[in-house]
């Protein structure tokens, strides 16, 4: 429970319950030369009771997967993810029909350019979301690196 929470101000970034996450993943080459991948993450999230409501959240599942095309130093690729709450939210301070659980897709492109000199791999992704229940529903944009060490 990390990040400031209010009942009276749902915008703020804590959420104020713990998660245990389990996520495994992988990458499937397509051909010898490793130019084409596949890969995946599923995550698994069980959720502590909330500390300042008598509320636990359901359980969620998300799956990500994209598929992408080495083309020397640039990757192109597209990419996207479902997300899906499995079980109901439960205690004594819901007021909302708990039988309606939320989920979310979304797909878009990603280019990544790896750097040799620095060692840095560069990534854009943007992906639009779709089928939204019981959330929000936008577009996601991340740019991220990684440093070989």
């Amino acid at each position: 429970p990390t990040g400031q929470h209010s009942l009276r101000r749902p915008a703020l970034p804590g959420k104020d319950f713990w998660t245990l996450l389990v996520s495994p993943g992988g990458t499937l080459y397509l051909d010898d030369e490793k130019t084409w991948a596949v890969s995946a993450l599923l995550r698994y999230e069980v959720h502590s009771k909330k500390r300042d409501e008598n509320i636990r959240p359901g359980q969620d599942f998300s799956f990500d997967a994209a598929i992408s095309k080495s083309m020397g130093l640039w990757d192109l690729g597209i990419s996207g993810y479902g997300h899906w709450q499995l079980t109901s939210d439960r205690g004594r301070d819901i007021y909302y029909d708990t039988s309606v659980h939320d989920r979310v897709f979304a797909i878009g492109p990603e280019v990544s350019i790896y750097v040799p000199f620095l060692k840095l791999k560069f990534q854009f992704r943007t992906q639009a979301e779709f089928g939204a229940v019981d959330r929000t529903e936008g577009i996601i944009t991340n740019f991220s690196f990684t440093k070989i060490f």
